[in-house]
This record gives C-alpha cells, sequence and structure tokens, in this order.
C-alpha cells in the first residue's frame, strides 16, 4: 500500500450515513465511475459495521481503485468510521 499525505483536503467527499448496503454501493459506483475524481473520503460510520465492512469489501472488487486507507490507520478525524480511496 502507498503512503499518501494526508492534507484532509479531497476532491469527493461522500456521507453515506442513513444509507443501506444496497444504496449505497450503488451510489459509490455512480461516483467511482464518473472518472472525475482522483480521490474520495467516504464516511460511512462506524454504527453496527454493515455499512462500514460491506463498503470496504466491496471496494476490493473495483480494479480502478489504486489504493485504500482506513482511517484507523491514519490520524485523522472520522478514525473508523471513514475510507479514503485513490483512483
Amino acid at each position: 500500500m502507498k503512503k499518501h499525505k494526508n492534507t484532509f483536503n479531497y476532491e469527493k467527499i461522500i456521507d453515506l450515513h442513513g444509507y443501506t448496503l444496497e444504496e449505497a454501493v450503488h451510489e459509490l459506483d455512480n461516483i467511482v465511475y464518473s472518472g472525475r475524481y482522483s480521490n474520495i473520503l467516504i464516511i460511512h460510520g462506524i454504527g453496527s459495521g454493515v455499512l462500514k465492512y460491506g463498503i470496504r469489501q466491496y471496494l476490493k472488487e473495483i480494479s480502478t481503485i489504486k489504493d485504500v486507507i482506513f482511517g484507523e490507520d491514519v490520524n485523522i478525524p472520522g478514525g473508523s468510521g471513514i475510507t479514503i480511496i485513490y483512483l
């Protein structure tokens, strides 16, 4: 995994609180495959873990993602409730 300097400046921030996993995946598809962004901050929250783990599992299936950073692995506000992707 590459190390990215975290500037807290993302091209796109998406907040998926309140979405079902199916809705969240659909929304992510629209954004990821739009070709408009090279980095995206995904706010999925912690909650019961359904979104967090479901989204992270789904991201493994997207071949255009170059890197995934979990919030708990870097010193960033939101901690394990966020995931950052680089396209």
